[in-house]
């Protein structure tokens, strides 16, 4: 299933759609003893103020687990748990992210849609919809979306502490790294699935990966640091 979509131009946009009836939710398959053992090296998980044992409960059940250690060991996905927190706004409440795309799930814990995507570049479009699609992922689903973007390393966890600024890497150091994200409603909360894909650059269109990214504004090829990888790609046409 890779790679997934690229849009040219390149727009940054919710682009959630409805899940279809033969896809799965989550996935186990070839690499799956390799990304549990990579998670059990890291074992992330966070708490919010308004992490209850209701809440927990119901979670458990959904992914049918007795304890967060199992439900973190048992997927290939990381999670988190969308629920509204003391003031009765959806935030996330729990986040499992053991391999996250350059940011710090522990800072993002408690926070809403909109403040989470608040430093997103070129994000009106997401901020305009940002209360209803929180609401909306409680009451409707499973849906579906993809996001992509470059690294220089092929580890699934780009965790801040441990992400590698870009040097002088050519193409042949680069990788294609994509995220399959699906909501699940959970009554008035919902469970937000990530699978994180990596493979060579070179395995993958390169002609519309260069399309896609020569089409981005300079605020967004910033934002996912990717102005290094336009100039190795445009270097290399």
């Amino acid at each position: 299933m890779m790679p997934f979509d690229i849009d040219v131009p390149y727009r940054m946009r919710p682009n959630m759609r409805p899940l279809g009836e033969n896809e799965p939710i989550t996935y186990q398959d070839k690499d799956y003893d390799y990304y549990i053992s990579e998670k059990k090296k890291i074992m992330a998980q966070a708490y919010g103020n308004n992490w209850n044992m209701h809440l927990r409960a119901k979670v458990l059940n959904y992914l049918q687990c007795h304890t967060m250690k199992e439900a973190i060991t048992k997927y290939q996905e990381d999670f988190v748990v969308w629920a509204p927190d003391l003031k009765g706004q959806l935030s996330i409440q729990m986040a499992s992210v053991c391999f996250p795309s350059g940011w710090d799930p522990l800072e993002k814990v408690n926070k809403s849609f909109a403040e989470i995507h608040e430093p997103v570049a070129d994000n009106k479009t997401i901020m305009a919809a940002a209360d209803h699609i929180a609401k909306m992922i409680t009451e409707k689903g499973p849906f579906v979306r993809s996001v992509w973007s470059i690294a220089n390393s092929p580890d699934l966890n780009r965790h801040p502490a441990v992400k590698k600024p870009w040097t002088n890497e050519g193409l042949e150091s680069m990788w294609y790294r994509a995220e399959r994200q699906v909501t699940v409603p959970l009554g008035n909360a919902a469970i937000f699935f990530i699978r994180t894909y990596v493979t060579p650059l070179l395995s993958v269109d390169i002609k519309r990966i260069r399309e896609s990214i020569n089409s981005m504004t300079d605020e967004i090829l910033e934002y996912k640091s990717l102005h290094h990888v336009a100039k190795v790609l445009n270097e290399n046409s």
